[in-house]
């Protein structure tokens, strides 16, 4: 919500101050979840993951209280969960004709200047957000919503079991994103991208710090989506990128908030440990009008090129009007090559080259300019990106704005989405968005619909977008988008045009804010907790629940 006059913010608090308790009894999130809730409570917040609790924020500067989750003492173990039985969260069947797009998901919360967290000793608090309602929600198929339901008669996934989550250790501030170095082929030290600025090593239950930005991530409050927000590997493990976004004090930039890509050399050190080799080089900044939808997620390609995810700005519906803009480099998909000894178009500062196939290298793609770096557009808050390591193909978890939740599939083979167009703000998911003052008869073609797309339920608001599970030790899992929604208490498992269904069940008290993919395919969950605003967090690896996950 733009800053408005003293009357005009009067009125404003106090009209929020009537949604909050409307919200809070309700206990549903029924306004702008923008992006996923960053501290204690709220759905949106930059990282995807809020604590299971259904009020959302209007105005990330104005958030509207939040309930008070009961906090378990801090010496009780945290158990390893064991999903309920099967249940779909209640999504729509996406219609024939309608296309797709997601809001935005904030960051989690906050900083803490401890170089370290602890060993998983302590259960998250307990939180007394709903438990959504079970359906069965039709999954449509790779490309285009369908409306044929699978034969229900069947397994949803045939042998595949229950899934529980064995605890591995608790930061003190939120993680975010976590990666593996490419040439740790037993996947021996983990590294996360923590909220406040840090990057941290976990081997064991030893953690250390890498990396300490938290000097230069000014986050302002808990209620935003600000911060360290993901970190990747190139594709030799020389170098290490991080995305961060942050308040400019320094008023350096167009707006007031800016997010950056840094490069790292690094090296492995004799305990196996990733350290800094040298100074860092600045590649790419992004002025951004508002403190959320700053999407922030960065992954390599299996093309080696590095794919960036960025909001459409901030604010709600898309004031900007960026995500149908894509001279901007807001609300896209952004595919540059950081190494600058190769041929190409020389980007912004001249510290990374355009790669020759991107759709707007030239300026314009099937008639519509656009800035050299897009690769995707139309895209609100895409949370999550992350590659198939088997197929290649892009997932895409963009949150929604005030309805539906969506998830993006753009096929390798049908050249990982180059240049499509998401819908956002025409389009909700395959739904049109309601904009004042717009022309209705406003058409889009060629019109990318999404996967998977479900509506806003209590305990559910804010989608956070996972991977394609391709590892050894969940039978069943393989070929399985594991996803969960920050609002949430359950993770999913989503296969186009087979089944989509609830795999795990999390602890109350705690929002699942990213998943994690070590060299062996499998899949790790970072929980936020709700205990206070500092917004500390968990990391689980996901098992077969009757495994020694207790």
């Amino acid at each position: 919500m733009p800053h408005s006059d003293g009357a005009r913010l009067k009125i404003t608090k106090l009209a929020i101050a009537a949604l909050a308790v409307a919200a809070f009894l309700a206990a549903c999130s029924d306004s702008d979840s923008s992006s996923q809730p960053p501290a204690t409570s709220s759905p949106e917040n930059t990282a995807p993951a809020r604590a299971a609790t259904t009020t959302t924020f209007p105005d990330v500067s104005t958030p509207l209280p939040a309930e008070t989750p009961e906090v378990p003492p801090a010496t009780q173990p945290p158990p390893t969960t064991q999903p309920p039985p099967t249940t779909q969260p209640p999504a729509t069947q996406p219609p024939p004709e309608a296309s797709t797009t997601q809001p935005s998901t904030e960051a989690p919360v906050t900083a803490a200047s401890a170089s370290s967290g602890t060993p998983a000793s302590s259960a998250p608090p307990a939180s007394s957000a709903p438990t959504p309602e079970p359906s069965d929600p039709a999954p449509p198929d790779s490309t285009t919503p369908s409306s044929e339901p699978p034969d229900s008669s069947a397994p949803e996934f045939p042998n595949a079991p229950r899934l529980g989550l064995l605890p591995l250790y608790k930061f003190d501030s939120g993680p975010l994103s976590m990666i593996v170095h490419p040439t740790d082929a037993d996947s021996e030290v983990l590294y996360f991208a923590l909220r406040d600025g840090r990057v941290m090593s976990l081997k064991g239950d030893e953690a250390q710090t890498i990396i300490d930005m938290s000097r230069e991530i000014v986050i302002e409050n808990v209620f935003n989506e600000l911060g360290l927000t993901g970190i990747v590997f190139s594709p030799d493990g020389s170098l290490l990128y991080t995305y961060s976004a942050t308040n400019d004090p320094d008023d350096l930039h167009e707006y007031q908030w800016t997010g950056f890509i840094h490069e790292w050399p690094v090296a492995v050190n004799a305990d196996g440990i990733v350290e800094v080799s040298g100074p860092r080089r600045l590649i790419l900044v992004i002025p951004q009008p508002y403190a959320n939808h700053n999407g922030g997620d960065i992954a390599f390609g299996p093309d080696g090129m590095l794919y960036i995810s960025v909001g459409d700005g901030g604010s709600a519906g898309d004031p900007k009007e960026s995500g149908q803009n894509p001279q901007t480099l807001l609300g896209a998909i952004l595919r540059i090559n950081p190494d600058t000894s190769g041929e190409g178009q020389v980007g912004q500062g001249g510290a990374y080259l355009i790669p020759p196939d991107n759709p707007f290298a030239d300026g314009f793609h099937r008639g519509v300019a656009g800035a050299p770096e897009v690769w995707i557009y139309g895209a609100r808050n895409p949370w999550r990106i992350s590659f198939d390591s088997e197929t290649g193909d892009l997932w895409i978890g963009d949150v929604g704005q005030n309805i539906w939740e969506e998830i993006d599939l753009l096929p390798a083979e049908g050249g990982t989405g180059r240049g499509a167009n998401l819908g956002w703000n025409i389009y909700e998911g395959t739904n049109r968005y309601d904009k004042e003052g717009r022309d209705d008869d406003i058409q889009l073609s060629d019109h990318t619909l999404p996967v998977w797309e479900y509506e806003h339920v209590p305990g559910l608001c804010s989608v956070t977008g996972g991977y394609v599970y391709r590892g050894t030790e969940l039978a069943g899992y393989d070929g399985v988008y594991i996803y969960a929604d920050y609002c949430g208490r359950e993770i999913f498992g989503f296969k186009p045009s087979v089944a989509h269904q609830q795999i795990a069940q999390l602890l109350p008290g705690s929002n699942p804010a990213s998943f994690g993919r070590d060299n062996s395919g499998e899949l790790y969950v970072m929980l936020l907790d709700r205990d206070d605003e500092s917004l500390n967090g968990w990391v689980y690896k996901l098992v077969e629940a009757n495994s020694e996950a207790n």
